[in-house]
């Protein structure tokens, strides 16, 4: 049985920041130790009517390629990124990291040049969701 206080927040995030409604394509993000959290929010999306889409990243890995990527690797847009950003009607990011730190060794330039990459899917972000176009919701899940 699920915690009645994350039924309710999701609830909130679906029902009410995000309006979903019948047919919206959702994006719902976050990590591991949000489960309980994802899993709720997945279940109202359903029942609103919306089609879910799950994106679950694991510690480690944004270090990971940003240590090791190659340049053109840093510069490359993720076209699942690109798509959420200008076709999806909302995204729901549940922040959980387990590790606050975990880029504080990686070199800022190399971060730069991985920000400069998305500046178009970042602007399309923007624009979208200062007109209501995407509704965005995020939150951080404390472990």
């Amino acid at each position: 049985m699920a915690d009645p206080r994350v039924v309710s927040l999701a609830r909130v995030l679906v029902d009410y920041c995000c309006e979903v409604q019948p047919g919206d394509l959702v994006s719902i993000s976050g990590m591991p130790p949000a489960k309980p959290l994802l899993r709720e929010i997945y279940r109202e999306t359903l029942r609103a009517g919306g089609h879910p889409y799950l994106f679950v990243s694991l510690d480690g890995f944004d270090q990971l390629f940003l240590s090791e990527a190659n340049e053109n690797q840093l510069k490359h847009v993720s076209k699942v990124s690109e798509m959420i950003n200008a076709e999806f009607d909302a995204r729901i990011a549940v922040r959980a990291q387990s590790n606050t730190r975990e880029l504080s060794q990686v070199e800022p330039a190399r971060q730069s040049i991985q920000a400069k990459a998305y500046t178009k899917v970042t602007e399309t972000f923007m624009s979208r969701s200062a007109s209501r176009e995407l509704i965005y919701d995020s939150g951080e899940f404390k472990i």
